[in-house]
């Protein structure tokens, strides 16, 4: 287990010192939340089943394919600097639901990586509470989320090719957005912001809530059909920690809907 910073000590020691006795519990738990070195970072996602047949062929042989997945990394950690270079390894996980049962989230090729999708039977309901529960060193650990509804994205069917595309999913009560963009043709992801390994999961769940963004042009540069799929995220209240790092983890949840997008240019037009 990794030493706990002295940054941490320093606020657990305000905390302690500025509180009444009706306030130690509480805080007592809060210090529990700061000072454990379990991190996890870990998102479920769901896909919404196209009913359009050329996005659905699109969708084979990728990530989407399976209608749904969950992907964790863990760190023994104290602070946000040390968790890529401190994965877990050996830890036994499972994803937990009312949907699924128990399905076991298996070690991946990376460190530290852990996941398991629809081929292990793995389902996503939307209005369900999910829950990772962990053992490591000899300990229990989980986390929870509830899973929301795939978003109303608003995306046209047709667009200019080599132009800018917004989405905002803005008043639908997400917390962040994710965006793929697949080229029908040859089921090539061309564009998408989700992220590939704990530090860009930190970053993208623990900022500032993006829940608009733009596809550059670059990426719509071809005149073709592309599968342009939606989800938006939700962050897991923590009050639904137990047992883990309260201020570096996170647990997200979020289904994807996929639309067409057809591209033109100023002599071509989408039928």
């Amino acid at each position: 287990m990794r030493n706990i910073s002295t940054s941490s000590i320093l606020a657990c020691a305000l905390l302690l010192s500025t509180a009444g006795c009706d306030q130690l519990s509480d805080i007592s738990d809060k210090v529990e939340g700061i000072t454990n070195s379990f991190v996890v970072e870990a998102f479920f996602l769901g896909v919404e089943p196209p009913e359009d047949e050329t996005i659905a062929l699109a969708l084979e042989g990728t990530d989407f394919a399976s209608g749904a997945r969950a992907t964790a990394f863990l760190a023994d950690a104290a602070e946000v600097t040390d968790i890529e270079n401190a994965p877990i390894k050996g830890a036994a996980l499972s994803l937990v639901s009312s949907a699924n049962g128990s399905v076991t989230m298996a070690e991946g090729d990376v460190d530290g990586q852990y996941g398991s999708n629809g081929d292990d039977g793995l389902e996503y309901t939307s209005g369900v509470d999910v829950t990772i529960e962990a053992d490591w060193d000899d300990e229990d650990r989980a986390i929870l989320v509830g899973a929301p509804p795939a978003p109303e994205p608003g995306i046209e069917s047709a667009h200019t090719a080599g132009q800018d595309l917004d989405i905002d999913l803005s008043g639908q009560g997400f917390d962040a957005a994710l965006v793929v963009v697949i080229d029908t043709a040859t089921s090539q992801v061309v564009f998408s912001n989700e992220p590939s390994d704990i530090t860009e999961l930190y970053d993208f769940s623990h900022g500032e809530g993006e829940v608009a963004v733009t596809v550059p042009g670059d990426a719509l540069g071809d005149e073709t059909i592309y599968a342009v799929g939606v989800a938006g995220l939700v962050n897991a209240d923590v009050e639904d920690f137990d047992n883990i790092n309260t201020v570096l983890s996170t647990f997200m949840a979020g289904k994807f809907t996929f639309a067409g997008l057809c591209t033109f240019s100023e002599s071509t037009l989408c039928e």
